[in-house]
């Protein structure tokens, strides 16, 4: 039986993928917050940067998942297009959302650092 440190280690090395996709986001959430603090105009455009992304991720979402729905609806003849924009709008909405609480937060951060 396998002692815990060593299921523990073969934990993280099946979630490496996302744990370097965390911290990938953090060092981005950090570097966008310093460039913010550099530039305060950036700052000041930040809402255009999140309306942007918000639109061209949702629309990439949408149309991927019609077209899984497209490709099955074959199966099962008679049936509407299921409420995707909503939901994908909904979930990409709250992604942002929280990205955004985590960037004012690591600004709050680095103003710590700087006190």
């Amino acid at each position: 039986m396998a002692s815990f440190e060593e299921l523990t280690r073969e934990a993280l090395l099946s979630y490496e993928k996302n744990i370097r996709d965390l911290i990938s986001q953090e060092i981005s959430l950090f570097n966008l917050a310093f460039l913010m603090e550099a530039h305060p105009e950036l700052a000041h455009r930040q809402e255009e940067l999140f309306q942007e992304i918000y639109l061209s991720i949702t629309r990439l979402l949408e149309n991927l998942l019609y077209k899984i729905w497209a490709e099955q609806a074959h199966e099962t003849e008679g049936n509407e297009p299921p409420a995707i924009a909503g939901i994908v709008q909904e979930y990409v909405q709250e992604l942002l959302n929280t990205y955004r609480q985590d960037l004012e937060d690591r600004m709050r951060k680095i103003d710590r650092f700087r006190s």
